[in-house]
């Protein structure tokens, strides 16, 4: 399926079922229903930020847990024409470097357990020097290098 024909279904879906639950993500022990229109908005948010930070063409690598923020960057990116990476939340850092190396990416997206496996698995964050870190908290992006 492409990129058009799946985001089109959501968009359907979106116009015609916008409350109804789109995710139900279990996390801490409590369910969170997130709707069509919701998901939707929150990519759309999300997708300036991928324009900015990736030039079409770019891999868009994703460190994030399991997560409605994580879909919505999945929706963002197809939304902008970039592929995106899913990054398993257990590599460490030489692990990242290597896939950041080869996807030719200047920026890592990631949430708070994301950015607490990066702090754990580098002394010095300067050696994370093939990316700029940014972290989603609280649904506003911050960068690690300027928020250090």
């Amino acid at each position: 399926m492409s990129a058009e024909s799946l985001l089109r279904i959501i968009r359907e879906r979106v116009d015609s079922q916008g409350d109804s639950p789109a995710v139900i993500y279990v996390g801490a022990g409590e369910a969170v229903e997130t709707g069509f229109a919701a998901l939707w908005d929150r990519a759309s948010r999300f997708a300036p930020l991928i324009e900015r930070n990736f030039a079409p063409g770019k891999v868009v690598p994703l460190f994030l847990n399991r997560s409605v923020d994580c879909l919505a960057l999945m929706i963002a990116c197809l939304m902008t024409g970039r592929a995106f990476a899913v990054l398993n939340n257990r590599l460490r850092v030489p692990q990242i470097e290597h896939v950041l190396e080869q996807t030719g990416a200047g920026t890592l997206w990631t949430d708070g357990v994301g950015l607490t496996t990066l702090k754990q698995g580098i002394d010095d964050l300067d050696r994370l020097r093939t990316a700029e870190v940014l972290a989603i908290r609280n649904e506003h992006w911050l960068s690690m290098h300027d928020k250090q």
